[in-house]
């Protein structure tokens, strides 16, 4: 080989390892190497030697090799991010679904348990037997204490919809049984009437008697002694409207229960119309 023939074929693997050096460059700057920086100095530290052609081939193709194992990594990596917040929404879900039906749980017992409250406290407020007086205040006890420990976290609320629902009856039997014996009093009390109406100005008397000798009445109905001042009397009404107003029973499923609210409520009104009153208040207890 003569010495030019000699020389091009240098020069032309010269230029030719300059141009692989430029396409591995170009292939450098598209690949993200930030993950692996040493290695992508040490590759283009020989890009400027066309002598390491070789070398940086070899270099470039460990390189992409890593980066593609790292970006395998980073997408399994995220998708098991991925699937793990799916799941941690999933128990969220299943969480809020279980808490929304432990919340409609407790409405639906605290309902059964205002509605017993409700016949207990009618049937406390109207005795016509001590007996019955004493068994609906311990229910009432009861009913009360589990209103009291219906929302705390560890409540078995199976156990105590179970429990509401057998107060439930026994109140409601308390209350039918209360209402039976109002009515033969009501039918007694028309007897009386006419007894009144015959015996004239002296039978008014005696009954007048009779109504200021009786404690229970509006007072009664209130919850409050006789000689309560004006705003024990405000307080007690109060608290009683808002606890046996008609509307915390509206989806109450016994009609009963419902009657039962209503009723107390128009009782409560009634004496409140009376007692709230300083005149009215007056001329009740004078009669």
């Amino acid at each position: 080989m003569t010495d030019y023939a000699r020389l091009k074929h240098d020069f032309d693997e010269l230029a030719g390892n300059i141009d692989t050096l430029k396409r591995i460059g170009t292939q450098l700057d598209a690949t993200d190497t930030a993950a692996f920086p040493e290695d992508a100095a040490s590759l283009r530290a020989v890009l400027h030697s066309p002598d390491k052609v070789d070398q940086a081939a070899a270099l470039l193709i460990q390189l992409e090799g890593k980066v593609r194992a790292h970006d395998r990594a980073e997408r399994e990596q995220q998708e098991e991010r991925k699937q793990d917040a799916e799941r941690q929404r999933q128990e969220g879900e299943r969480k809020r679904e279980a808490e929304r039906g432990r919340q409609s749980k407790i409405i639906r017992i605290r309902a059964t348990l205002t509605g017993a409250e409700t016949s207990l406290n009618h049937v406390i407020n109207s005795p016509r037997d001590v007996d019955m007086a004493e068994a609906a205040k311990e229910a009432l006890h009861t009913v009360q204490w589990l209103k009291s420990v219906l929302e705390m976290p560890y409540t078995d609320l199976d156990s105590m919809q179970a429990n509401a629902e057998q107060l439930s009856q026994v109140a409601s039997m308390l209350a039918q049984e209360q209402r039976r014996r109002d009515d033969r009093g009501h039918r007694s009390a028309g007897g009386s009437n006419e007894r009144r109406d015959s015996a004239g100005p002296s039978g008014d008397r005696e009954e007048g008697r009779a109504k200021s000798s009786d404690s229970r009445g509006y007072y009664a109905v209130l919850g409050v002694k006789p000689d309560a001042p004006a705003e024990e009397i405000r307080k007690a009404y109060r608290v009683m409207i808002q606890q046996y107003h008609p509307d915390l029973f509206a989806h109450e499923d016994h009609e009963w229960v419902r009657q039962e609210a209503a009723e107390t409520t128009r009782k409560l009104n009634e004496a409140w119309g009376v007692l709230g009153d300083p005149a009215t208040r007056r001329d009740y207890d004078r009669s």
